[in-house]
């Protein structure tokens, strides 16, 4: 931790004061200076107060160091910006304090805040403004509590002396976080952890044994101990193999005995099979020989086939022609029975055209009456036009006069209408009252929907930052297995680092001489290991600084949900005191959740929107009936001008319609009686006209089928003389085919009968002759294979196969019975050696684990110090550490006191553990003996105490251990030493190596004053401190 800025406003006398660190870069040591009470200490004091809450010297509560001259509206803050591996972090911190309020007269008190900013490595601006959080990320940071940051950085006035004084158990603490050996103490817990391991795996080892022991059945088994357990198993497998040869004898035996008598079967059955298949060959032979006979009668069928197949082309002709005569004989029938029906055709059109002839005459006057009428025509046309008139005048006149009484009617109703309008007006007329009430109560809606939709927003935020916090929770999560994936490295070469330091210590044993650890001069079993990986100190503390990394973003993780935590919890506090204002101001009684407050908003809304439709209708109502008032004042005027308008309408029709009557009547005059309208006449000539055109069409298909049927007769006779004389020329040829035919039988045996039949089965020649030759051919083969089996049968007897059968089946029983035995005593013994050899391997694994958990148990005493020096693994190493802090502070101690006194551990074991280990002594060379640091005066006390601070951060600086001390301030205690003392104290100081540590000295002493060049110089005026700086004399 290296300090950057600290600012103080309103604490202690610091008005608004800036003590700039930074210009100090170029110089390992300055002085504060000032008068006694001018506020040297209270710069530490803020230091303090920003990190831990507490003042240097702890004598002071933080609400004391308000400055005096503070106002009720002058707050109190002290500003630290400091940097620490790399990041620089900004501290803003104010104590609990008595302000003047923000508005109106008065005070209040304002709690203790407390604001922690830094950039992360990921670039991630980051902000912790909780108490509790921002504290425990300090402590966490700088490594080191308030306490012991003034023992090793700020010494404070009469606690310089502190560390130097310590006991063992405080020292351990202090120099644990100092070096980072913590690790060792989780080691001790690990190691302890896994002694109690391997001593339950060692118990559950001999109930394992224990229980598969009870599977073997040996007397006197829960009894006798493993090796003899052992023995009598092995006597048990010997003789159960002895019983199993014996049976393994017995199934050889039996097996030749029924393997001979397979074999005597497989020949009988040989035997028995020849003299079944003769017997099945004779019954064959004899079905073959009974059909023989009809095997004759297909031989004769055969060769009948083939004559008609030789003269197969003379009855194929005679077919063809019969079927030739047949067609022509069929076709001159048609042809016939067409002839016939064309001359009654014929005759019939002849009938059709003399009855035409007869209508000739009245056609002919048909078309003379169609000549007249239509001369006529346009005088029945006019009647019909002025009969459409007269009937429209007759209709318009009718409808004028009902339109004309409907007026009259509708201006009388509309008269009514008017009067009712204006007494319903005058009902409505305090709506405009009613209007300005519900505006009102329109704008007290809309402040509580306001206020209810700021409560729904937090609502919504609120879920928002739950959502993030889910997120949080979620990369936490993913962190936490980051942690613990680096810690288990980190445990896993830490425990590496332990076995190779025991292993190194262990070779470094000489016989007599005491262990280091233990403190025995004996070494019976000195730690052995064959193989081990290598592993420095330098990767152990890589590891410890990556695991350290991952718990540091853990940790900032952690903060960061624990600060969204607190954020939801004052969201949700606003919310409920927004709602909690809006049941006040609203006068809405109990409590009332948000869901509760929107439900009674949309009540009251719509109880409003209800008022609001109502009195809306009645302004609309109150409108419209003003509206239709004056449509109807206007329709009744109106209808006055449309009554007279229809009257003049109605007295014109009148006198038309009775014109048109006139007119019709001189027309009707001049027309025939016989049709009453145009319609009628015109109805008359279309029918007339179609007569006449259909006699006409009549006529001419009449005699277009009277020339159409003589023409047909004549081709159709034509066709049939034809026909008939190719008939008589194919019955010629048929004839002479079956001379021939009737020639062709008489030299056969064939009668003409089976001549179809023959032409029918033509197709089975070939099958009925391979029919023929198989036949004689399995005859020949199956009188050959009775030849072959009387010789392998050899006049020998059927023998008795079921009688053999049996004995053989008799002797396979016998022969599974004793393979079973012999199965079961092998399952036996298999099962008594698996076992065993569970037995035994679990015996040889429980061996390993006694060795395994000597050797545990050894190096947990070890770790835990519980030996005869009363020193653990972790005290010890801290010893070495301390060792080199005390050789670095000899060096300073012996210039400090020209060689008189320098540091010793203490060899001796204290009563306890407390005391044992980390003591340190003074041997005063003067008087040739060690004594305790107690014994020393206090200007000696303040000089080793001087020393070992100074060795302190030298030996963390460059052993770069769990925490960073770039800085080392003192506050007095110079005072007290004599003027030697004093410049050798001085001298030592100005000589540190290096520019990375800064080293604050606070005093009023001269000589200090005279002789640092750089300064700072606190002067004060009527209370108030001032700061400045001096770099040269």
């Amino acid at each position: 931790m290296k300090p950057l800025k600290l600012r103080m406003k309103y604490f202690g006398p610091y008005i608004d004061e800036t003590m700039n660190f930074t210009e100090f870069d170029n110089t390992p040591l300055f002085l504060i200076s000032g008068k006694t009470g001018s506020g040297k200490t209270t710069i530490f004091d803020a230091m303090s107060f920003a990190l831990f809450d507490h003042t240097s010297g702890d004598e002071r509560d933080a609400k004391q160091m308000r400055s005096d001259f503070a106002t009720p509206n002058d707050a109190t803050e002290v500003t630290f910006v400091f940097e620490h591996n790399g990041i620089k972090y900004t501290v803003i911190r104010s104590p609990k304090m008595n302000l003047a309020k923000k508005r109106g007269n008065g005070t209040r008190d304002v709690e203790a805040s407390v604001k922690v900013k830094y950039i992360n490595k990921e670039q991630e601006n980051i902000e912790i403004t909780k108490k509790n959080q921002a504290d425990k990320f300090l402590r966490d940071l700088i490594g080191l509590d308030a306490q012991q940051f003034t023992q090793i950085v700020l010494l404070p006035q009469g606690k310089f002396r502190n560390f130097l004084n310590a006991n063992s158990v405080d020292r351990e603490k202090i120099l644990r976080k100092l070096f980072g050996t913590s690790l060792y103490q989780k080691w001790t817990e690990k190691i302890q952890e896994q002694a109690k391991i391997n001593e339950s795996e060692n118990e559950k080892l001999t109930t394992q044994i224990q229980t598969i022991r009870q599977q073997v059945e040996i007397e006197d088994n829960d009894e006798i101990n493993d090796e003899e357990w052992i023995v009598k198993v092995n006597n048990q497998i010997e003789e159960k193999k002895k019983k199993q040869e014996k049976v393994n004898n017995d199934i050889t035996i039996s097996q030749k005995q029924l393997d001979n008598l397979v074999e005597t079967y497989q020949n009988e059955k040989v035997l028995a099979d020849s003299i079944k298949q003769k017997e099945d060959n004779i019954h064959k032979l004899q079905s073959l020989e009974n059909n023989q006979d009809k095997i004759e009668l297909k031989k004769i069928y055969a060769y009948k086939l083939a004559w008609y197949q030789k003269n197969q082309q003379i009855f194929n002709n005679k077919t063809d022609l019969e079927l030739q005569i047949k067609e022509k004989s069929d076709k001159l029938v048609l042809l016939n029975q067409e002839s016939k029906f064309l001359i009654q055709k014929h005759e019939s059109a002849k009938i059709e055209a003399q009855e035409l002839e007869k209508q000739q005459e009245n056609i002919e006057n048909l078309k003379n009456k169609i000549s007249t009428l239509e001369v006529k025509l346009p005088i029945y046309q006019d009647v019909k036009v002025n009969q459409e008139k007269l009937d429209n005048l007759d209709k318009n006149h009718q409808d004028t006069k009902n339109r004309l009484d409907n007026s009259v009617k509708e201006l009388e109703k509309q008269k009514v209408s008017y009067n009712d309008l204006e007494k319903e007006l005058a009902k409505l007329e305090n709506v405009d009252e009613k209007q300005v009430e519900l505006v009102n109560e329109n704008n007290k809606l809309t402040r509580l929907s306001e206020k209810i939709d700021l409560v729904d927003h937090l609502d919504s935020e609120i879920e928002s930052k739950k959502l993030q916090k889910e997120k949080l929770e979620k990369k936490y999560q993913e962190q936490e297995e980051l942690v613990q994936e680096s810690t288990d490295t980190e445990e896993k070469l830490n425990t590496l680092w332990i076995k190779n330091q025991i292993y190194f210590l262990a070779k470094q044993l000489a016989p007599g001489e005491p262990c280091p650890v233990c403190g025995s001069k004996e070494h019976p079993l000195p730690a052995k290991i064959d193989e081990l990986e290598q592993v420095t100190e330098e990767d152990v503390k890589l590891a410890n600084k990556k695991a350290e990394i991952e718990r540091s973003k853990a940790k900032e993780f952690k903060l960061r949900l624990t600060s969204i935590t607190d954020e939801i919890t004052e969201l949700e506090q606003n919310k409920k005191e927004s709602i909690d204002k809006i049941l006040l101001d609203f006068e809405l009684g109990e409590k009332h959740s948000l869901l509760e407050l929107q439900e009674i908003f949309q009540i009251k809304n719509d109880e409003y929107q209800k008022k609001a439709k109502d009195l809306e209708n009645k302004v609309s109502l109150k409108e419209k009936l003003k509206g239709d008032s004056q449509l109807i004042k206007n329709e009744i005027a109106n209808l006055e001008k449309e009554k007279d308008k229809l009257k003049e309408q109605y007295d014109d029709v009148y006198y038309r319609l009775k014109m048109t009557e006139t007119t019709l009547q001189e027309q009707r005059k001049q027309l025939s009686p016989e049709f009453e309208d145009v319609k009628q006449v015109e109805e008359y000539i279309t029918d007339t006209k179609k007569r006449v055109e259909d006699y006409q069409i009549n006529k001419d298909k009449i005699t277009k089928e009277l020339q159409d049927t003589k023409a047909e007769l004549i081709k159709v006779q034509a066709d049939i003389d034809s026909n008939h004389q190719e008939l008589e020329s194919k019955k010629k040829g048929l004839s002479k085919i079956n001379k021939e035919i009737t020639a062709l039988i008489e030299n056969s045996e064939i009668n003409l009968e089976e001549i179809a039949s023959l032409a029918k089965d033509l197709a089975r020649l070939d099958s009925i002759n391979n029919e023929i030759n198989s036949c004689e051919k399995q005859i020949l083969i199956v009188k050959t294979k009775i030849s072959e089996l009387d010789k392998t049968i050899n006049n020998r007897e059927m023998p008795n196969l079921v009688e053999r059968n049996s004995v053989i089946a008799d002797k396979r029983k016998e022969l599974l019975t004793f393979q079973a035995e012999f199965s079961d005593i092998t399952t036996e013994i298999n099962h008594i050696q698996k076992i065993k050899q569970e037995v035994e391997q679990l015996l040889q694994e429980q061996k390993g684990n006694y060795k395994l958990m000597a050797e545990w148990k050894q190096l947990s005493d070890v770790m835990t110090g519980k030996s005869a020096t009363k020193l653990s693994l972790e005290r010890y190493v801290l010893q070495m550490y301390l060792q080199r802090v005390l050789n670095v502070a000899n060096g300073r101690l012996k210039e400090l006191t020209q060689g008189r006194y320098s540091f010793q551990i203490k060899d001796e074991k204290g009563s306890y553990s407390s005391n044992t280990g980390l003591e340190i002594n003074i041997y005063d060379d003067n008087a040739g003996k060690v004594r305790p640091v107690q014994t020393l005066s206090g200007g000696e006390s303040f000089i080793a105490a001087l020393a070992l601070a100074l060795a302190l951060g030298e030996v963390i600086q460059a052993n770069a251990g769990g925490i960073f001390v770039d800085a080392l301030f003192v506050d007095e205690g110079f005072g007290s030493l004599d003027s030697d003392a004093l410049q050798i104290a001085l001298e030592a100081l100005q000589t540190i190596e290096g520019k990375n540590r800064m080293i604050g000295i606070i005093s009023h002493v001269k000589e200090l004053q005279e002789q640092i060049p750089f300064q700072v110089k606190i002067s004060s005026n009527y209370g108030k401190s001032k700061i400045s700086y001096r770099k040269d004399f």
